[in-house]
């Protein structure tokens, strides 16, 4: 799996994205088989059940963390993962990525993109990009029962979430920081 948490957004940030995403991006399809069930990082609900991930991003700091979490490999935004992935995610709103994921992924494999926002995707090339029945799904959604779920995983699981708080007063330096890639992890306003 190849998650790019950023080159738009910020960088290495921990998402609440749901189950469903990992169930688009192949992941619960296909050889990968996480639990359905929603999680606030897919590297980290991956990696807990013993899913391989690859993390490509911008970021350097986003890489050391990813690491950290026991990602297998890290690399930057637009390298190629070392080995052929069965479901790739990305956060990142640069449709400049999606042909770079899609050739890095395998056969019958899926192209997650888990914006609500994405710029123009260049031209894809059919046979690099596309056959051997690869896929592009766009997930955007989440909903109550998506936390809900995600609740009852993290109480039967070890996950190590890491997050840099912030004063609810100061929450425009949080989006000032994860703009300039200053977070480490998630950033939390605290009411």
């Amino acid at each position: 799996m190849v998650i790019d948490p950023a080159v738009g957004g910020a960088a290495g940030t921990v998402k609440q994205v749901t189950g469903q995403l990992l169930i688009e991006a192949n992941v619960l399809c296909g050889r990968i088989r996480p639990d359905p069930r929603c999680g606030p990082s897919q590297a980290i609900l991956a990696l807990v059940q013993g899913a391989t991930v690859h993390v490509l991003t911008r970021s350097p700091q986003a890489r050391e963390l990813a690491l950290e979490l026991g990602a297998t490999s890290v690399g930057g935004a637009t390298d190629a993962p070392p080995e052929s992935v069965d479901s790739a995610i990305i956060f990142a709103p640069a449709g400049e990525l999606v042909p770079p994921a899609l050739a890095a992924v395998d056969r019958g494999g899926s192209l997650a993109l888990a914006g609500i926002h994405l710029t123009d995707i260049p031209a894809l090339h059919y046979q690099q990009h596309l056959f051997q029945e690869r896929q592009i799904r766009s997930v955007t959604a989440n909903t109550r029962q998506d936390g809900h779920d995600f609740l009852c995983f993290a109480a039967e699981h070890p996950l190590h979430v890491v997050t840099t708080p912030y004063p609810l007063d100061q929450a425009d330096t949080a989006l000032t920081d994860l703009a300039a890639d200053r977070v480490h992890g998630a950033a939390v306003v605290i009411p």
